[in-house]
């Protein structure tokens, strides 16, 4: 099987280029911005006034499908439209101004006092947005320290700041518990046997769903980090983030376009036999013909990863310029 196709050569190196653009979706360099007024150290009202607007800096949601903010003066509500697979239940939480009054009418163990202090993130890929948001040093429990990339991360795992708490299906409950956290991120796939969710709510702690993986964009899954940013009332900060991620990335897929030769492309991985190859409809599909790659399976029509078997790949992708495994 060929990897490399020497007349290609130029088209493959810029798509190297895009990926590398793609990763700053996931690490763009950020200063931070303090909008509050009339707050104490923790960003907690002093004087609570009916009339303020608490608030001022609004999200805008304009590429993600799976979540969407309401906005009021003191509290702002986040509604997880898609938590996974074909789910039939939404996720509704408060996130009220702390020294501000807690809004009637709400499940409680749903309400979170914002900004949050501290944080337990159950996923690794949720790490990103605390580094380019600034707030790495309010993390202080993960899932397992061997997935971690991010090197802001990685140093406080070096410092022994952060404890290690099992990942989604294996939590170590008492061990949250002790962390005391402010807030819990964690994902979920709709199986009660195995999420975490349930037994953390249980647990008494205040927990929400992360489901940027169930976007089908590269920046659908991007813009998530205004999910994030809304708990540390980051919110004007995730906006010019977002808004210079997508700047870039729309610029080099833009420059894409004009590739004359597309490299023809395969990418997945081969598990106990089976080849899972992303679908068509996937965000990984959109990033390679964005980046002026040819993939084999563009013509699929799902979101999710193909069961293979070797051969069918092997019949489809022996004449690939290059694969990504």
């Amino acid at each position: 099987m060929k990897l490399v196709n020497h007349h290609h050569l130029k088209p493959i190196i810029f798509l190297c280029q895009f990926f590398l653009i793609a990763t700053l979706i996931i690490a763009c360099h950020s200063t931070e911005i303090n909008t509050s007024t009339n707050t104490n150290n923790n960003g907690c009202i002093q004087k609570y006034d009916h009339n303020t607007d608490y608030f001022p800096n609004k999200i805008k949601i304009t590429r993600t499908t799976g979540f969407a903010v309401e906005y009021h003066k003191h509290y702002k509500i986040i509604t997880i439209k898609n938590p996974w697979q074909n789910a039939n239940t939404k996720f509704q939480y408060v996130l009220v101004q702390c020294g501000t009054p807690t809004p009637k009418g709400f499940n409680q163990a749903r309400v979170i006092t914002v900004p949050i202090n501290s944080i337990v993130s159950l996923s690794t890929t949720h790490l990103p947005h605390l580094a380019k948001l600034g707030v790495v040093d309010k993390l202080i429990g993960i899932s397992n320290s061997k997935q971690v990339n991010n090197p802001d991360v990685f140093e406080r795992i070096k410092a022994g700041k952060l404890t290690q708490v099992g990942d989604n299906s294996n939590v170590d409950i008492e061990k949250v518990l002790e962390l005391n956290p402010d807030f819990v991120t964690t994902f979920g796939t709709g199986n009660s046997q195995t999420d975490s969710y349930t037994k953390l709510t249980e647990a008494g702690l205040k927990v929400a769903i992360n489901s940027e993986y169930m976007e089908d964009t590269p920046l659908g899954r991007s813009e998530w980090l205004k999910f994030t940013a809304l708990f540390f009332n980051k919110d004007e900060q995730a906006e010019t983030i977002f808004s210079e991620i997508a700047n870039k990335y729309e610029r080099v897929a833009q420059k894409a376009k004009s590739v004359k030769n597309r490299p023809i492309v395969f990418v997945g991985f081969n598990f106990k036999g089976t080849w899972y190859m992303p679908g068509g409809k996937s965000y990984v599909a959109k990033y390679l013909a964005d980046a002026g790659a040819n993939y084999l399976w563009s013509d699929d029509k799902s979101s999710g990863s193909l069961p293979l078997s070797f051969e069918v790949v092997f019949e489809r992708a022996a004449n690939a310029d290059t694969n990504s495994l």
